[in-house]
């Protein structure tokens, strides 16, 4: 129960559409016995074993967008379940 009042508390609205229920992306190799019952529940989504410096921290289900606390860098997932960085024009 803590960990769905903590995550109430920690992942923003989307700033795109406002929806409420965004879900953090963990990259890495994730622990499923720590990371399972996020995934399970979706307020978790895998973002692949290999990180860079521009890598999304939020993903919003609703409006496939992904996007970083502290850029304004803008994402989406692709068809194969890349993350891709829509260009300004795109925003």
């Amino acid at each position: 129960m803590k960990m769905k009042t903590a995550r109430k508390k920690q992942h923003p609205e989307c700033p795109f559409c406002g929806f409420k229920e965004t879900a953090i992306i963990v990259f890495g190799m994730p622990v499923y016995s720590y990371w399972g019952k996020a995934f399970e529940e979706g307020w978790a989504i895998a973002g692949g074993c290999i990180t860079g410096d521009e890598d999304p921290e939020w993903y919003c289900p609703e409006c496939n967008t992904a996007w970083l606390d502290k850029s304004d860098a803008v994402f989406y997932l692709d068809e194969d379940g890349d993350f891709m960085k829509k260009e300004n024009s795109d925003q």
